[in-house]
Order: structure tokens, then C-alpha cells, then sequence
């Protein structure tokens, strides 16, 4: 990549080297980067990540919700509720989102 590159995460959390980018931020040898996943999400209040030069965290919710794939996973949570089981995801406020 370019020293003025900007990498984007949207994926996975374990596709990005979290020292390596900081590292590279660090050295002004990557423009910055954006990360909506994190290996621990939410990321930890304390976590470096958040005051690291260049980077922009999100709150994982880059994607879009499209009614077609949307429903899908309705209805199969409702069918979870009809078995006794949570639905998925749950929302944990208590973590911070």
C-alpha cells in the first residue's frame, strides 16, 4: 500500500495485525485506517486503539440492512423463540452497545 493509503475493515477483526497497523500509523508508512471490528468487541474503553493517530473506530455497524437478507435472519430468530432459545445476535447494553 501507499503511505497515503487508508485501510478499511469492515470483515474480520483477525485480518488486521493490530500492532503491525499501529506500528505503521505510527511510522506515517499507511495514511490511516478504519476499523468497524474489533478482536474484542466491544473494544475496551482502555484499549490503544482509541487514541491512536490515525485510526477511526466504529461501533460495528458499517453494513446496511437490506430487507431481503434482513428477513431471513427474523425469521429464523423467531423460530429460535419458538424453541426456547435466544435469538441472534443479542443485544448487550451493559457492554456498551
Amino acid at each position: 500500500m501507499n503511505d497515503d493509503a487508508c485501510l478499511i475493515n469492515i470483515g474480520r477483526a483477525g485480518t488486521v495485525d493490530d500492532a503491525a497497523l499501529c506500528a505503521a500509523l505510527d511510522a506515517n508508512t499507511l495514511g490511516g485506517a478504519v476499523l468497524d471490528v474489533h478482536r474484542q468487541e466491544p473494544l475496551p474503553a482502555d484499549s490503544a486503539m482509541w487514541d491512536q493517530t490515525g485510526l477511526i473506530v466504529t461501533p460495528h455497524i458499517s453494513g446496511f440492512t437490506f430487507p431481503r437478507t434482513a428477513s431471513a435472519l427474523i425469521a429464523a430468530n423467531i423460530e429460535r423463540i419458538r424453541r426456547g432459545e435466544e435469538p441472534y445476535p443479542v443485544v448487550d447494553r451493559s457492554l456498551g452497545y
